[in-house]
């Protein structure tokens, strides 16, 4: 028996389709994984927000005001980055507090908008917003709350 006559291996063309299979594999699964990331990281947010809301109606039980009230444990001001305390390219989201448009202070409302940080994945994604009626909103792409009666954090 000849032994040139057994070859082993795989030919340039099983190769080539084994490579190609791959691909196909990753041009599918890569674009969901992607939106997958965005939305875990606009969930965070959302919990974030509803944690800042609670703290904010705590203030208002005990102060009988919004007045004077800030964002994070290490922020003395009406603006904070998500995640708390990341910097650069690892901020996701800016989140403001201030007064709804009916007001100019904050002792009776509140507006929290988280809007995407435009050097981060979450770029383009949309303003995340609550209120002190708990009215929620989001939107892909949005640039400005439109906080109603009927909007809410639904993916749409």
């Amino acid at each position: 028996m000849n032994s040139l006559s057994k070859t082993r291996g795989f030919s340039l063309i099983e190769l080539m389709i084994v490579v190609i299979i791959i691909g196909v594999i990753v041009a599918i699964a890569l674009p969901n994984y992607r939106d997958y990331v965005i939305r875990t990281q606009r969930n965070d947010l959302k919990g974030y927000m509803q944690q800042i809301g609670q703290k904010l109606e705590a203030q208002k039980l005990i102060k009988n005001s919004y007045s004077g009230a800030t964002l994070g444990a290490n922020s003395n001001t009406g603006s904070a980055t998500f995640p708390e305390g990341a910097t650069g390219n690892n901020i996701r989201y800016n989140l403001t507090l201030g007064p709804d448009t009916t007001e100019t202070t904050m002792t009776n409302t509140w507006v929290l908008t988280a809007t995407p940080n435009a050097s981060s994945g979450q770029a383009g994604d949309g303003v995340v917003c609550l209120n002190y009626l708990g009215q929620k909103y989001w939107s892909k792409g949005a640039t400005a709350c439109a906080l109603t009666t009927t909007s809410d954090w639904a993916d749409n």
